[in-house]
């Protein structure tokens, strides 16, 4: 994988890579607390999206909500190029209302979101990084407007099977108060066996990490927002503060009580020219 550019801060992220022919094809499903868009500029690949399927090829746009797992996967053996923004939305001052399910995949038709893209790399290549990340937020703005008056052009994403869209729906609901994963298979009506074993397979990740992994993500934002660790861990159904600091830690790679500390500073930053 090629690193042309890579910037991180605590309220947006940008990444711009290129995913060579060599190695594992298939990259680990993660969430996060931001939106995320990921603008495809070469190659193919089919994003696992919750419920959601897609098959992306150039030009394409996808939205993605928060809290909302995905993972991807080259489908051919050729360089796949990606440009990919994460960001809050509070902190951009953007409004997603009109983002109704977990995904937007849009064709871009028009080229207006492809031109933004082309100055973001312009912008990259010319500006120092202060400069690149005003731009890089400004652009951000930009393609979430035009995006609010394409969704005309969305596409339906295909669906996973009936089954685990309505055990995502379940989990959603009951996302804090699930105990064990029999609750959730007598609510499907079917075995517990047979739950695990398919949404392992069509998930890529056990029901019980899923929900784990998304109380977690609700925990490192309240505790950014202030809420102190130890007040929490019950709520949002870990049964010991003991069990929530292991997984938080393994999650993350830091304690609880460190996190507003580390998300204090600006991160770390890359920038590189595109190899000849």
């Amino acid at each position: 994988m090629q690193t042309l550019s890579s910037i991180r801060h605590i309220n947006y992220i940008f990444n711009h890579l290129i995913y060579d022919t060599e190695g594992d094809r298939l990259f680990s499903k993660h969430s996060h607390s931001l939106y995320e868009m990921i603008y495809v500029i070469s190659g193919k690949a089919t994003y696992s999206i919750e419920n959601q399927i897609y098959h992306a090829k150039p030009n394409d746009l996808i939205l993605i909500k928060p809290y909302t797992y995905h993972f991807f996967e080259i489908i051919e053996n050729a360089p796949y190029e990606k440009i990919s923004i994460l960001f809050d939305a509070n902190y951009l001052k953007l409004d997603l209302s009109f983002v109704k399910r977990n995904a937007t995949v849009t064709n871009n038709k028009d080229n207006i979101i492809q031109n933004t893209f082309d100055k973001l790399v312009y912008y990259h290549d010319t500006f120092n990084e202060d400069i690149f990340s005003q731009l890089m937020l400004a652009c951000t703005r930009e393609i979430v407007y035009n995006l609010s008056l394409s969704t005309s052009d969305a596409v339906d994403l295909k669906q996973h099977s009936n089954l685990i869209k309505v055990a995502i729906d379940y989990i959603s609901d009951n996302l804090f108060t699930i105990k064990t994963m029999d609750e959730i298979s007598n609510a499907l009506f079917v075995s517990k066996n047979y739950f695990l074993s398919l949404f392992s397979h069509e998930m890529n990740i056990s029901p019980k990490k899923y929900i784990i992994e998304k109380r977690l993500l609700y925990a490192h934002d309240m505790i950014q927002m202030g809420k102190k660790p130890s007040n929490i861990y019950e709520s949002l159904g870990f049964v010991s503060y003991t069990a929530f600091y292991r997984a938080f830690m393994s999650y993350f790679g830091y304690s609880p009580s460190s996190t507003k500390i580390l998300n204090k500073t600006k991160g770390k930053s890359s920038k590189s020219k595109k190899s000849k």
